[in-house]
């Protein structure tokens, strides 16, 4: 018998669970079921180029600045096009930023109610009872998300579907005035960081540690982007892999299709990703995770001073557990403080009205040209690594994209969660419910 639990709430996206028990009620299968088609691949064709960085933004309302980034760095690898490094600043600059808001949003609003519900030992639904429980930090939560979205009105020209990244550069840079403006909020989201991060840490992190590491959850590889001495890096890296059992593969985002498989599978419009460096299949063999917790694993960690103690306590602390997803959340907010430590050293360290903020290299294509040129432009957004991969003929269209998001990564740990959590929840004779809500926290945690 299969019964259909959703819907899984307080996500990016939209899942449900599809459980199946036989006819004495013992648990036999349990899928995560993604059913939300995108078809952004497929709608991507036969655009012109300079088209695509502002389509892909609508791909995702909550990340739209990491596809906008991850375009138009495949397309100007494609074509050859260098880009000036004021304009390489702001690109960055601006994408610290949106990662700050998304941070903001996946915590406070999204994934708080769990950890009031632990802490109170009652259940917490939404942010309407967190504002009533916790007015000040709910205020204060949305206060920095609409500073974050203010500065990134003035880089981006929008702040949820942005058009100021072109080929080649930035198309309305900011001027003096605007950039005092940011440095100033910057440095507020700086003190915000490091509010959210104590009071989160003292509240609930360590209180809370052993209770989430009861959650039975797969132990598995992760994959992030490192710089060349081996720190986290978002924007610029190599992509670095490594097994549950200490493989390591580190390469360059052209090279993704040696090191990751993408597989189809038939209770998911998303397909699903996973590694042979360690084997194929379920289980340990091929799963990886991503996001913040696998970006700080891979690498040495952060490099910028506060963030980088944060994350030597949080390891001290979590020990030989802080691989489980659901100290996810810590590492969020450990990054999110990185961000913003990040984001004031570009303020300080470069002079962002100074040099040109386009290339002054044009592409045009010679005569009976039938080449395809090939780009690909690999970032780590909020939810993980992303992946931009174009075809582009000599007419500057784009004939073929393959798109590897950063839940699409996370699709089979997540499914092998959820089928534990299942299975533990029927063996014991807990309800339908029960086996949604744990579901739920665990699948939250990825922010999906």
């Amino acid at each position: 018998m299969k019964k259909t639990i959703h819907p899984i709430t307080r996500i990016e996206g939209h899942a449900d669970i599809e459980l199946e028990v036989d006819g004495k009620g013992r648990f036999k299968s349990l899928r995560l079921l993604i059913g939300s088609f995108r078809g952004f691949e497929k709608l991507l064709e036969g655009r012109p180029v300079e088209e695509v960085p502002r389509i892909v933004t609508r791909i995702c309302g909550l990340c739209p600045w990491s596809h906008h980034l991850a375009s138009v760095k495949a397309i100007e690898r494609a074509l050859g096009i260098d880009v000036p490094p004021r304009a390489e600043a702001l690109r960055r600059l601006a994408f610290l930023i949106s990662h700050i808001q998304d941070k903001i949003l996946h915590f406070f609003l999204m994934s708080l109610p769990d950890f009031l519900s632990m802490d109170e030992g009652r259940r917490v639904s939404g942010l309407g009872e967190v504002l009533k429980m916790e007015p000040e930090v709910a205020k204060r939560a949305l206060e920095a998300k609409k500073t974050c979205f203010d500065l990134l009105e003035i880089l981006g020209g929008k702040a949820i579907h942005p058009v100021s990244i072109v080929i080649g550069g930035v198309a309305s840079p900011p001027g003096k005035e605007a950039l005092r403006t940011i440095k100033r909020a910057t440095k507020r989201l700086l003190e915000f960081s490091k509010w959210a991060l104590s009071y989160s840490k003292e509240r609930f992190f360590i209180s809370l540690k052993e209770s989430l590491w009861e959650i039975p959850c797969e132990k598995t590889g992760f994959l992030g982007t490192v710089d060349e001495d081996g720190w986290l890096e978002l924007y610029h890296g190599n992509l670095k892999l490594l097994g549950p059992t200490g493989e390591v593969a580190l390469f360059q985002g052209e090279d993704y299709g040696d090191y990751l498989v993408e597989e189809e599978v038939d209770w998911s419009y998303s397909k699903l990703v996973k590694t042979d460096l360690w084997g194929s299949g379920h289980g340990q063999r091929g799963i990886y995770r991503v996001n913040a917790l696998s970006r700080l694993l891979v690498s040495k960690g952060p490099s910028t001073r506060m963030a980088q103690g944060e994350y030597g306590q949080f390891l001290s602390e979590l020990g030989t557990h802080a691989w489980h997803p659901m100290n996810y959340h810590w590492a969020r907010l450990i990054e999110m403080l990185y961000c913003a430590e990040e984001a004031l050293k570009i303020l300080e360290g470069i002079d962002l009205l100074e040099g040109p903020a386009l290339s002054s290299r044009t592409w045009v294509a010679e005569a009976g040209d039938t080449r395809r040129y090939t780009g690909i432009g690999s970032l780590e957004a909020p939810r993980g690594t992303l992946i931009h991969h174009y075809e582009i003929d000599s007419k500057g269209i784009l004939r073929q994209a393959n798109l590897i998001v950063g839940t699409t990564h996370n699709i089979a740990p997540m499914a092998e969660d959820a089928q534990r959590i299942a299975e533990g929840c029927i063996e014991r004779g807990e309800g339908l419910e029960r086996v949604r809500e744990k579901v739920a926290l665990v699948v939250r945690a990825h922010d999906p």
